[in-house]
């Protein structure tokens, strides 16, 4: 199973201290979750999301998916 969290934010949990959120990133890469900063979905379809990193100009990246759970926002 690959589990990849999507965060807009530099930090995940950025509400929180920096501290408690770099113990949480630490947490989810021992758990092998694939964790990807600054970046944010573009596009979401029945096989695939597509998202890009913020601030640069590179093309958006593609995970290919059979299951997307959204936890963000009402839209890509």
């Amino acid at each position: 199973t690959r589990v990849v969290l999507i965060e807009g934010q530099n930090r995940v949990l950025s509400q929180f201290v920096e501290k408690l959120s770099a113990r949480a990133l630490a947490q989810l890469k021992q758990l092998a979750v694939e964790v990807h900063l600054d970046c944010h979905v573009t596009d979401v379809q029945p096989d695939h999301v597509l998202y890009k990193p913020d601030g640069g100009k590179s093309d958006p990246q593609r995970i290919d998916t059979e299951t997307v759970i959204w936890a963000a926002g009402v839209k890509a």
